[in-house]
């Protein structure tokens, strides 16, 4: 839920944070993963939580 991007072994990459169109996997299974009309609600959501993860890692 910190909008991290990740590695392939499913660790975080250090401060690497991805939304809206950026975020692949979020709404489908496929490596493309991201459908368009998902996308306000992605974006909104993971932008909120990037900022929110952002401002913790400036800390």
């Amino acid at each position: 839920g910190e909008a991290r991007v990740l590695r392939h072994d499913g660790t975080a990459l250090p401060n690497l944070l991805a939304g809206g169109g950026a975020a692949c996997g979020v709404s489908g299974s496929h490596d493309w993963g991201y459908l368009s009309g998902n996308g306000l609600l992605t974006a909104a959501t993971l932008g909120y939580r990037a900022g929110v993860t952002a401002a913790k890692l400036l800390r």
